[in-house]
């Protein structure tokens, strides 16, 4: 996981994660993002494992999101900011409880037809790995 427990970072990341329930979208080639640049500067691909997350967040982090109607899960790195909308001051953030994960990414989970995954469990880096960190740790033989 970046920012471990002990760290600043580490504390934003744990006070995100404990709000629940989570509010999952998608974006993609429909909405013309399709090859634009992203917020990281890296080139957004709808077909990559990617989304958009909280500025908190630091690019580059692997995050883990589940949708809790099928059990299905992903995992996307953080490359770019948002979910945005407009309000009269200019573009703002929705939420830091929102995700935009790219098109192909909320496909593996959910149809994109739905649109919106409502109380999404999501987890920084991944869970399995970390379980299993954790049984090595107690692990004294």
């Amino acid at each position: 996981m970046k920012g471990g427990a002990g760290t600043a970072l580490g504390l934003v990341l744990a006070a995100l994660l404990l709000y629940s329930p989570w509010i999952v979208s998608w974006y993609g080639r429909a909405d013309g993002f399709q090859g634009q640049g992203t917020a990281s500067g890296a080139i957004f691909d709808a077909d990559g494992l990617t989304c958009a997350c909280y500025y908190a967040i630091p690019f580059g982090t692997t995050m883990t999101v589940c949708n809790p109607e099928n059990g299905a899960c992903v995992q996307v790195q953080c490359t770019d900011r948002g979910p945005f909308h407009w309000t009269e001051e200019g573009w703002s953030f929705i939420s830091p409880y929102r995700l935009d994960l790219s098109e192909a990414a909320f496909r593996q989970i959910a149809d994109p037809g739905q649109g919106v995954i409502f109380g999404a469990e999501v987890w920084i880096g991944d869970p399995d790995e970390e379980s299993a960190e954790s049984e090595d740790e107690g692990d004294l033989s």
